[in-house]
């Protein structure tokens, strides 16, 4: 009998996390990601996104946009110390000052 193996997709994110780091170093991060266990995660941005990109919800009309310390604030709080935290914060850190320059206002 043949036993199938699933392979996961590694999200986009994970990729273009990767991409810029040497092979051996690519080799060893798909490694811990095919035993399940990435080295860390994007979930404390995710859950601060709206104060990132400044979405402002129609009902309440524009608002101000959320300080850069108060992003850091709470990423720090969500993100585990050391590797998480850094990788987050250098994401948020970049949408931040995009959204900034560019005026951006979500909806």
């Amino acid at each position: 009998m043949e036993t199938r193996v699933k392979i996961r997709r590694l999200p986009e994110i994970d990729l273009a996390r990767l991409a810029p780091l040497r092979p051996d170093e690519q080799r060893r991060q798909v490694e811990h990601h095919k035993a399940g266990r990435p080295p860390f995660s994007y979930n404390p941005l995710r859950r601060t996104i709206h104060d990132v990109i400044n979405v402002t919800p129609d009902l309440f009309g524009p608002a101000e946009p959320t300080s850069w310390g108060r992003v850091e604030e709470l990423i720090a709080l969500r993100a585990k110390p050391g590797n998480e935290y850094d990788a987050n914060i250098t994401v948020a850190r970049s949408l931040h000052a995009y959204v900034i320059a560019e005026e951006i206002r979500a909806q």
